[in-house]
């Protein structure tokens, strides 16, 4: 039984990796992405016109006129999207249920549905993630105090003006942008080296399912929030600096940005393969990269840390390219404790104790 099971596996790896999809296709997939990003970015949406075209002001008109079922249902799409999307891309290609990223579920390690427990208990965890740096941002817009202090900390970091002129705008974005993903870059890399215990957790999934980017817990979350804040915060003063200038360029390459994170998040570690065509993937990470990052194969471990850039992997030796994908075996650290015990113990109690018992050498007994 286990051999056929392993066989299965290797033919549907095989299946992922090798499948051929037409430019076309992706293109309609990115664009479909693009409306859940411009929803959570639409509180930074310039006031000033594109096309002769008030954006912002046709927007919120939408949006208040929206009854409470359609508003209702569009939040609840906000949320659901990115499933229904993947979910869609992946069945009109094998038209296969079992090689649905959402079936997959059904063969990691640790229980079929452990996966499903997991996500719906991140939905109540504070993530210090891309979405908060919109959050960040529309904070900015609307709050006078928050925007003072990001003010005055811009003009103490840079107490010339560089916003004179549309280059220098956009120098100061990608610099924000470089900024949030060395912190993304340096956090996923510290929890590797100090905190494995931890972020094993994460590493535990031994199938790719798009529910697994939430196979976190509110420890690990605590710990990347901690060395990340200092990163966001940052990237969040450059880049809101920027965007209050009102420019179209500068909204829609956040909103680019935003695209790709929302694709390395999900499609990443789901069952659609995504590999950028070059020149593309010389600057982004593309999401089906993340694989070899959750790959078995000891020539794969602790590479490719980057979420929507690759220049820091590039930089600092850690980048990994598509041609590696073919030598993937399987996923997951196969004979991890988070795959032997109940989800909610592994969720909220076992991290606490493989990291106490680690790194402050307390000795105890798994449960």
């Amino acid at each position: 039984m286990n051999n056929l099971i392993k066989e299965k596996n290797k033919t549907f790896l095989k299946y992922i990796i090798n499948i051929r999809r037409s430019k076309f296709t992706y293109i309609i997939l990115l664009l479909a992405i693009a409306p859940r990003v411009l929803w959570m970015t639409k509180d930074v949406m310039p006031d000033s016109n594109l096309f002769a075209l008030n954006v912002k002001l046709n927007f919120n008109n939408f949006i208040n006129n929206l009854g409470f079922t359609k508003s209702l249902l569009i939040k609840s799409l906000s949320v659901s999207w990115l499933f229904i999307l993947i979910t869609f891309f992946e069945f009109i290609k094998s038209k296969s249920i079992r090689n649905l990223s959402i079936s997959r579920i059904n063969y990691s390690k640790g229980g079929k549905y452990a996966d499903l427990i997991y996500y719906m208990l991140s939905l109540f965890e504070f993530k210090l993630s891309y979405l908060t740096y919109f959050a960040t941002l529309g904070i900015a817009r609307f709050s006078g105090s928050f925007r003072s202090f990001l003010n005055k900390v811009y003009e103490n970091l840079v107490p010339i003006d560089f916003f004179s002129n549309s280059f220098m705008i956009l120098f100061m974005f990608i610099l924000g942008l470089l900024i949030f993903e060395l912190g993304q870059y340096i956090s996923h890399r510290v929890s590797h080296a100090y905190f494995w215990e931890v972020h094993e957790f994460h590493h535990s999934a031994t199938e790719m399912n798009i529910l697994n980017v939430n196979r976190t817990g509110p420890l690990h979350q605590a710990i990347i929030g901690i060395i990340d804040l200092p990163f966001v915060l940052l990237g969040v003063v450059f880049v809101n600096q920027s965007i209050v200038q009102g420019q179209w360029p500068i909204f829609i390459m956040w909103t680019i940005f935003g695209v790709a994170g929302e694709c390395f998040g999900f499609i990443g570690h789901s069952s659609l393969k995504l590999i950028f065509p070059k020149p593309i993937s010389y600057i982004f990470l593309s999401p089906s990269l993340h694989w070899l990052h959750h790959s078995n194969n000891p020539k794969h471990f602790n590479k490719n840390f980057g979420r929507v850039l690759c220049i820091w992997d590039q930089i600092f030796g850690t980048y990994l390219d598509e041609t590696n994908l073919k030598d993937i075996k399987g996923f997951g650290f196969k004979h991890s404790a988070y795959n032997k015990y109940n989800p909610l113990y592994c969720y909220y109690i076992l991290p606490i104790k493989k990291l106490l018992q680690r790194k402050l050498k307390i000795n105890f007994r798994f449960p």
